[in-house]
């Protein structure tokens, strides 16, 4: 359920683009235009963005625009657990939308309160801020504003059970949509919600028809955690636990993914059910167990936490541990008590002195007494006093030698010191400079391999690249001629088009080779979903397969993530694949397949082609020789692309596997290593 408030705030949007948005926002209006997409980005980048537009407005006295970016600070900051500050900074917005009496800004200001409250468990007064924000709506006749309330107003309802409630409000707000002819995502949630209450109902084949209603929007990160999460809850009202398993680890896949520790504790809690159900015990208590551990590093967020409680309590019921059972029920218990009223009564309590009786000691002067009047105990007196006197003259002579042989050996010391320093100095200077001599033997040798590389790559492509370029002006030439059928027409257009795909691709691995050399190329490594990778790739490659009559077949595990640079595992996979296509026969098939195998995640690229001698294997790996191959459609190789590759994959803490034979195709490996090597 709380996903279904959350999934409001959540919008995929260009994380690179940061520094645009808030320079490029002036009014209200632009700030609405932005919001989504800066809310999609991390937590720290939204709320710098809502700082900057804060005091953008301040400077130019936009109350309006001030206080709707500390709305969208709110919203970034309630997405990520902090309650606290959310409350203070929209209230803040909402007296200032009341002050200019903006009642679009008070009634959003509204709703984010009443989500606030929700979150915090005080669901009277959340209903109260809803009503409220219903009212307004109604006023200024914003129907999306109306809706949305009578959307939350229909969950707490559901929270509180009351599912013929909640059930008529969702339908109400859904009728409010339709009518103004408003096509939002406010939708996809209404039909989550009633597909959750209908499960509720028992009525699973309705539950079934929603959720199927919102499988288009799956495409999207945020609904596809929500779509998994229900799909899981309709797979267990049906008991069919294996596909509830199977969609409650997907969403937990997908939370994590989008960094949203709150989705992160929903999905944890749901698959903690799942097991229960399943009578996995252990795993329904750790899943609850990691729910409360993630839970406790989050601001207080009282109506999560009392979720976390209640499926702790179930897991450690269901496994007859029935002590950590009561305990989680009593820590339940008492934050359910905590909402109430109530008031604390004080014990009134004393303390007592303990009474010493000193009258019975003797006082000093009397002890004085006894012993000056007794004429032993002066003799002992006396012969004390110059056994004091006789210690006092050895010590201080002790102490003389002491200090002298101290200050001796101190400067002994100091002089030993000092010789240290200096022969470590001297061995530390011979031991940089030995460092910098391999250092510059060491330069001097990269600098060799790299002009001599530069000297291949440009030999290769000058006479790959004006080979093209001359077939361009020969093309252009007969295209001038007037006598041409409408056929022959059409073949020279197709040889011009492919003659300028090939000069383009060569020309863009030589621009990124030489970036890479000159300047080199900033690696940043990240958890990478794999299969949109590869399913991006096979969308920009799909003209080039059809070309050919190739069939790309994709074996890549769901879930299965790489540590690898986005930008550069894109290009590196682009390059092998279409060094597949342009090596294949018409009607192949290439298979693009990963897998883990010690550790290592690899992925291949498999082609049933022309396949290469392993003389020309040898030439590809090393650099050496002449690259330029035709493809089996006179298509022009020049090897720099497995060149990239190869050095991309070095960026990223991986390597490059060849493997091929002639006439039966060729297997491109790139092998990312768990731990450097």
């Amino acid at each position: 359920m709380k996903t279904n408030i959350l999934f409001l705030l959540f919008c995929f949007g260009a994380y690179g683009q940061s520094s645009f948005f808030w320079q490029n926002i002036a009014n209200t209006d632009s700030l609405n235009i932005y919001s989504d997409s800066i809310l999609a980005m991390p937590s720290g980048e939204s709320n710098r963005i809502a700082k900057n537009i804060q005091i953008s407005a301040l400077r130019n006295r936009d109350s309006l625009l001030y206080a709707s970016a500390l709305g969208l600070e709110t919203k970034s900051r309630f997405i990520n657990g902090e309650l606290n500050q959310s409350l203070a900074l929209q209230n803040e917005a909402l007296a200032i939308f009341q002050k200019y009496k903006n009642k679009e800004g008070q009634c959003a200001a509204l709703i984010t309160l009443a989500l606030i409250d929700f979150e915090n468990g005080n669901l009277y007064q959340a209903r109260s801020k809803l009503g409220y924000s219903t009212e307004l709506a109604l006023e200024i006749n914003n129907h999306y504003y109306h809706a949305l309330s009578e959307y939350h107003i229909a969950q707490i309802n559901f929270t509180q059970q009351q599912y013929s409630k909640s059930k008529q409000g969702l339908l109400k707000a859904k009728s409010i949509l339709d009518s103004a002819d408003l096509n939002l995502d406010l939708e996809f949630a209404i039909f989550q919600q009633l597909a959750l209450i209908e499960i509720e109902f028992g009525q699973l084949s309705r539950a079934y028809d929603l959720l199927n209603k919102t499988k288009h929007k799956a495409l999207q990160p945020d609904y596809i955690y929500n779509l998994n999460l229900n799909w899981s809850k309709y797979w267990q009202a049906m008991l069919n636990l294996q596909k509830a398993e199977e969609a409650g680890i997907k969403a937990l896949v997908w939370a994590n993914a989008q960094h949203g520790p709150t989705l992160s504790i929903e999905a944890q809690i749901n698959l903690s059910e799942v097991y229960i159900l399943k009578k996995n015990n252990q795993k329904s208590i750790e899943f609850a167990q990691q729910a409360k551990n993630l839970h406790n590093n989050l601001p207080a967020a009282t109506s999560l936490k009392l979720q976390v409680l209640n499926q702790l309590h179930k897991a450690y019921l269901a496994s007859a541990d029935t002590a950590k059972a009561l305990t989680a029920l009593l820590q339940l218990k008492s934050i359910q008590d905590s909402l109430k009223s109530f008031e604390l009564g004080t014990m009134p309590f004393t303390t007592t002195k303990p009474k010493t009786r000193i009258d019975t000691l003797p006082k000093t002067d009397t002890l004085e007494a006894s012993v000056s009047s007794s004429p032993k105990r002066i003799f002992i007196k006396a012969k004390s006093r110059e056994v004091i006197i006789g210690l006092i003259i050895f010590s201080a002579i002790a102490f003389i030698i002491g200090l002298i042989t101290s200050i001796l050996l101190f400067k002994q010391k100091r002089e030993l010191k000092k010789l240290k320093t200096t022969h470590k100095k001297l061995s530390e200077k011979e031991e940089q400079i030995s460092i910098e001599q391999l250092e510059l033997k060491k330069d001097n040798q990269q600098l060799k391999d790299l002009d001599k590389n530069k000297n291949k790559v440009f030999s290769i492509l000058t006479h790959d690249i004006r080979q093209p370029i001359n077939q361009v002006k020969s093309v252009l030439e007969l295209l001038e001629m007037e006598d041409l059928t409408k056929k022959d027409r059409v073949e020279i257009v197709q040889k011009l088009r492919e003659s300028i795909d090939n000069s383009s691709n060569a020309l863009e691995n030589l621009l990124l080779w030489s970036k890479k050399q000159l300047t080199g190329i900033n690696t940043k490594i990240v958890d990478v979903h794999l299969l949109p990778q590869v399913w991006q790739i096979e969308s920009q490659v799909k003209a080039n397969l059809d070309s050919k009559n190739l069939k790309l077949d994709i074996h890549v595990p769901d879930f299965l993530k790489v540590k690898a640079d986005m930008s550069q595992l894109d290009i590196c996979l682009r390059n092998l694949v279409n060094n597949a296509i342009k090596f294949s026969n018409s009607g192949g098939v290439i298979t693009i397949e990963a897998l883990e195998e010690n550790g290592d995640k690899i992925i291949r690229v498999i082609d049933n082609g022309v396949g290469m001698s392993i003389d020309q294997v040898d030439k590809l790996k090393n650099m050496k020789g002449d690259f330029t191959t035709l493809g089996t459609m006179n298509e022009k190789g020049t090897g720099l692309g497995v060149l990239i590759t190869r050095e991309f994959m070095q960026n990223q803490n991986g390597e490059l596997d060849i493997q091929s034979r002639k006439g039966e195709g060729s297997i491109f490996s790139m092998i990312f290593h768990e731990e450097p090597k």
